[in-house]
């Protein structure tokens, strides 16, 4: 509801009349009668009114500002009767409504530059649009406009205040206007967080709150939130930049600080119940446990002593809360600047409610032990014979000891243990406690020796140990999620070329800061018979792009090799790329995905960096390019390892004489270019033998196995490996073709690893009981497992998911690979194109990568990749 002129419904006072006059251009002079618009104190003076109009009413169904009036109800007819009392409230006082501007019984409308529903508010498009749009600034004044622009969405993004801090840096007092790289960099990074989804839901008061922390060195951040059966709900966002003193704080007291303001700033929130506080808790055992003491100390101690908390360690390198938790499509925050306000739209307690209490009695794990010892059936065989020793004493060797250890504690059969009595568990019962303290959330899934010692603390049976090493080793939340055994990597395929650029690797570095020529990236290019070294600045990492540089600057001098080494990214791998290989008559073999050890380039790679890195650390302000060709100079006259040369002396036949070194006439040497060349290969043999030599047998695997596979696009919290999967063929060497759901993936050998063979939590009901008895743990009775059957070969794997298709080659894989691929930038491209002009989708089935596992790191951006087939591109059969 909005109040039509609201100023103009105010009269002014008689005496203060003329102090609103003012002429006209005809020598008129007039004064308001009412309360104009321009008065400093109007403001403050109509929101006393309104506060006045809807006493009573203001934090139960209404909230006004100034002349706009929000009504609030959970049903239809709450809500007519709202309406009712705030109409007669305004026709007692007089006030008028603006009908054109009134809507009633809406679940959602635009107020001050927010959209509020009754779930969740966001931002105005129209806001975020200005934000979108705005230009560099360029003055002083128009940054200081553009972070009042941005400072309106602030409660909506996720660490704002350290993503604004290189902007925020550019006002200081006394400091000069001067636009850095950062500050641009921060200025894009603000206006690419207005295309996130920016939704904030309403607190439920019901349910438990969820604080999470953490501190930088220019920031704190904090978010409120609660977890729903459905999803998690965004309560708040709350960041705030570090003053110079704060800056120079230790970390530990950057951490403590973080916890604290964001503990007072949601105080209204928190104070009333526990909640959880999910961050570094060394910070609070430090805060604790220090020996200094001050008064600031003090005061953080003391003001965290007030709230009920429970603390959830979230170590430093997974705290990265706003990748987390600005992925959430429904998170939510409460405006920063009103507080107060959101307290009157949705209160968190209610006066007329007080919470009470409890006892309920819910069985423990013990009391369902014990019930199953009476339901076990050589239960009742054991208690007769440990009652006839007691009473008779040991007839047969073993008895004693079983006497001594084990008796009975109201009718149940507990071992002596030293000081302790351990509850023995039948059969019947020991998935259950195998599950409760290895599988549940409080256990933490620990190792096999943690797990048996938790359990022997309370517990015990014969086979107790034994059970939990295959209850461990059968946990598949365990396998995907924890690092494992370390297993030796596969043996490297050495590559042996026998003469000078016969074979070739090539790679990408980059994307790097732009120079003034325009260059971002660098193309490596290593000959592997004398390891010389050529780079190439470039402005792009496309096909079209590396074909160029190869043919005009490496082929045009040192002609066109046999092979070509890369990796999988998607300039090596698109058909210009294919095609032109095919005109060189040159074979292209690329590496397993996410595996650079094969790449040969990856070592020289590593050298052009430390070469870039010196360069930049010696002229810090000169372009990254201006000084690799004095590198590169370094590393053709550097003696190679793997050749016991240097690449100029056994590619030229002399080394690169340097500015400063003494020359002097040695006369002639008699060598040759293949007596150089004969001793390069003999010491690369050597070399491989020494440092390639065959370690223990690596893991093999058949048609049918089961599998893990190593998940490299992980985010956040997600496991480390997926699966289990199905083994289909090896596709020769190293690399396996895997099944992932409609698709086949080409893994590595050190990306699999054997899936846990899963046991049964519960036992069948009608399952025999054979139970050892108690002083017998030497020898128990276990039933045999039956046998598996045989599982069907790779064949019959690809029939079930393809009916009558056979295994396809890798050229077909590779090319459905590159159509899934094309696809994918086609639907990202498009965004909001209508469903009439989209093109019609294509059948997949099967590609080299399924469509979430598509990642282009920054060395592999994507390059022209082309959706049309290869036209029988010339590449060796590998499959």
């Amino acid at each position: 509801m909005d109040l039509k002129s609201g100023y103009w419904q105010i009269p002014m006072e008689p005496a203060s009349k003329h102090l609103t006059a003012f002429a006209t251009p005809d020598g008129a002079t007039y004064q308001y009668r009412v309360m104009p618009f321009e008065l400093k104190n109007a403001p403050a003076t109509f929101q006393k009114l309104m506060t006045r109009v809807l006493a009573g009413l203001l934090g139960k169904c209404v909230h006004v500002y100034l002349d706009d009036i929000i009504v609030y109800s959970r049903t239809h007819e709450e809500h007519v009767s709202h309406l009712r009392q705030v109409f007669e409230r305004l026709h007692e006082y007089g006030l008028r409504c603006a009908v054109g501007k009134c809507r009633f019984g809406v679940s959602e409308l635009p107020y001050l530059g927010h959209v509020i529903g009754s779930r969740c508010n966001r931002p105005q498009e129209g806001h975020l649009r200005q934000i979108r749009d705005a230009p560099t600034p360029r003055t002083k004044r128009q940054l200081q406009s553009f972070l009042g622009l941005a400072n309106w969405v602030r409660e909506y993004v996720p660490r704002f205040a350290e993503i604004a801090a290189p902007l925020t840096d550019l006002l200081h007092k006394g400091k000069s206007f001067k636009w850095t790289t950062a500050a641009g960099e921060a200025f894009l990074s603000l206006k690419e967080a207005m295309d996130q989804p920016l939704v904030l839901h309403r607190p439920d008061p019901d349910m438990s709150f969820t604080l999470q922390t953490d501190a930088s060195g220019v920031g704190i951040a904090a978010v409120l939130f609660q977890d729903h059966a459905d999803q998690r709900r965004i309560v708040s966002y709350a960041s705030a930049r570090l003053n110079e003193t704060q800056r120079r704080y230790h970390v530990n007291e950057q951490e403590c600080l973080a916890i604290v303001w964001a503990v007072k700033r949601y105080r209204p929130y928190l104070e009333e119940k526990p909640f959880v506080l999910k961050t570094d808790n060394k910070a609070l055992l430090w805060l604790n446990t220090t020996k200094e003491s001050n008064a600031k100390l003090t005061r953080w101690a003391l003001l965290l002593q007030e709230f009920s908390f429970r603390v959830e360690h979230v170590p430093g390198k997974e705290n990265e809360l706003p990748d987390l938790l600005s992925r959430q499509p429904s998170d939510d925050n409460v405006c920063e600047e009103a507080e107060e306000d959101d307290r009157m739209l949705v209160p968190m307690r209610d006066s007329q409610h007080r919470e009470v209490l409890n006892a309920i009695d819910v069985p423990t794990l013990a009391d369902e032990v014990k019930a199953a010892q009476h339901a076990d059936q050589d239960f009742p065989g054991i208690v007769a014979r440990l009652q006839r020793i007691l009473a008779e004493g040991p007839r047969e060797p073993g008895e004693r000891s079983f006497a001594e250890n084990y008796l009975l504690e109201d009718g149940n059969l507990v071992k002596q243990a030293g000081q302790r009595r351990l509850l023995w568990v039948p059969e019947a019962a020991r998935p259950r406690i195998l599950h409760e303290f290895h599988d549940s959330l409080e256990a933490g899934h620990p190792g096999q020796d943690e797990t048996y010692r938790a359990l022997t603390r309370f517990y015990t049976w014969p086979t107790a140990q034994q059970d939990t090493r295959n209850h461990v080793r059968s946990c598949l939340i365990c396998a995907t999620t924890k690092r494992g055994p370390v297993q030796a990597a596969a043996p490297l395929r050495a590559h042996t070329p026998q003469q000078p650029w016969q074979t070739i690797a090539i790679d990408f570095m980059g994307p790097y800061e732009v120079t003034p020529e325009g260059k971002r990236y660098l193309l490596v290019v290593t000959d592997l018979f004398s390891r010389w070294v050529e780079a190439f600045p470039v402005a792009a990492a496309t096909a079209r792009v590396t074909t160029t540089i190869l043919e005009k600057e490496v082929f045009s001098r040192w002609g066109y090799p046999r092979d070509i080494i890369s990796d999988n990214g998607s300039q090596f791998s698109s058909n210009t790329f294919k095609r032109a290989c095919h005109r060189w008559q040159v074979r292209h073999w690329p590496t397993a995905n996410y595996h650079p050890r094969a790449n040969p380039t990856e070592r020289r790679n590593q050298e052009v960096k430390k070469i870039l890195r010196i360069a930049h650390q010696t002229f810090p302000n000169q372009p990254w390019d201006r000084h690799l060709a004095k590198g590169l100079f370094n590393l053709r006259r550097r003696q190679n390892a793997a050749t016991g040369q240097t690449p100029s002396h056994l590619l030229l036949g002399f080394d690169l004489r340097a500015p400063g070194e003494w020359e002097w006439d040695r006369g002639p040497i008699p060598d040759t270019a293949e007596e150089r060349h004969q001793r390069a290969r003999s010491h690369q043999r050597r070399y491989q033998e020494r440092y390639v030599r065959p370690g223990p047998p690596t893991k093999t695997f058949q048609a049918g196995d089961q599998v893990l596979v190593r998940h490299h696009a992980r985010r956040g919290f997600e496991p480390k490996w997926i699966g289990p999967v199905r083994v289909i063929a090896n596709a020769r060497g190293n690399c396996y073709w895997v099944e992932r759901g409609a698709y086949a993936t080409r893994e590595h050998i050190d990306h699999l690893r054997p899936a846990p063979v899963q046991t049964p939590a519960e036992p069948e009901q009608d399952a025999p009981t054979r139970e050892p008895h108690p002083d017998r743990e030497d020898t128990p009775t276990v039933e045999p497992p039956p046998e598996e059957e045989d599982v069907a070969a790779g064949p019959t794997i690809v029939g079930q998911l393809l009916p009558d298709q056979p295994i396809p080659t890798q050229e077909e894989l590779q090319r459905h690979r590159r159509r899934h691929l094309a696809r994918q930038r086609v639907r990202e491209n498009r965004r909001e194109m209508p469903q009439e002009f989209r093109p019609p989708p294509e059948p997949i089935w099967m590609a080299n990568r399924s469509e979430s596992e598509v990642e282009h790191s920054d060395s592999e951006p994507q390059g022209d990749t082309e959706s049309e087939d290869d036209g029988g591109a010339f590449e060796p059969r590998l499959g």
